[in-house]
């Protein structure tokens, strides 16, 4: 629920509340208590490691400040087994996005693909937040059921 939150307002609005990124930080709480703990370290490590890099591109406008905000929160659930998947999920949704975004007015890859740029995705950006999302569930899904 808090993804598809946190996606339909980065879609609809480019943002994504704090309040999602808090929900996620909560989940993971109440998950770490009832797991007693086990993985906090690498997690928390993880997690951190990825706010420096999602920080780092927000910074080069590569990325929003939520993005950056969500993907680290979500990263606490990924652990070392999956972090890997769930950046390459990520990064295929996201080029998927910026494709259909695209190609779905043929105008915005002459503006995109122009010197001066002129609005479309080439300003208004990749709702990377959905991405980030679909990143998440795939690879949460797959970790829940590795033989569906």
């Amino acid at each position: 629920m808090v993804l598809t939150w946190a996606a339909y307002s980065d879609y609809r609005h480019r943002r994504i509340p704090n309040s999602s990124v808090l929900a996620v930080l909560a989940l993971f709480v109440a998950w770490t208590v009832a797991h007693h703990f086990v993985g906090l370290g690498p997690a928390l490590l993880w997690s951190v490691g990825m706010l420096v890099v999602s920080f780092g591109l927000s910074v080069a406008k590569i990325f929003g400040a939520g993005d950056a905000k969500f993907v680290s929160a979500l990263t606490l659930f990924m652990g070392s087994d999956h972090l890997l998947s769930f950046v390459l999920v990520t990064a295929l949704a996201g080029g998927v996005l910026a494709i259909v975004g695209l190609l779905s007015n043929p105008r915005r890859v002459r503006e995109a693909m122009s010197a001066g740029g002129g609005g479309g995705i080439a300003t208004k950006g990749v709702p990377y937040g959905v991405a980030i999302a679909i990143g998440a569930a795939v690879t949460i899904g797959y970790a829940l059921f590795p033989h569906a």
